[in-house]
């Protein structure tokens, strides 16, 4: 696990695979992997999917997000340049909508 990229776990109070989430970040951190935690209060699993006007949803992505900018310039402009440079609009969106899930849960693609 020492090895794991750096990672994003995000979970809400009424998530059933918050212990899950947390054993988790606890191990990761044991190994002395770079892992963050982001945890909202009352919110259940997949709530960044299920509602995301709901300002619980937006500040998780903005998490999301803000893991994203971290990453190292080379990772993001290989990413970006896999997304803008498929010909076909359903592969451009298949692979934005992989990154913004891994991205979710601090992961790289």
């Amino acid at each position: 696990l020492a090895k794991f990229p750096p990672t994003l776990i995000v979970t809400g109070t009424r998530d059933v695979a918050m212990s899950n989430a947390l054993v988790t970040h606890a191990r990761l951190l044991e190994a002395g992997a770079d892992a963050s935690l982001f945890v909202q209060e009352g919110l259940g699993h997949a709530f960044l999917n299920l509602m995301p006007g709901v300002p619980e949803a937006e500040d998780a992505w903005q998490a999301a997000w803000k893991f994203f900018e971290a990453q190292p310039p080379h990772y993001r402009h290989k990413v970006v340049w896999g997304i803008i440079s498929a010909r076909r609009p359903q592969t451009r969106q298949r692979r934005l909508a992989k990154l913004i899930e891994a991205s979710q849960k601090g992961e790289r693609i």
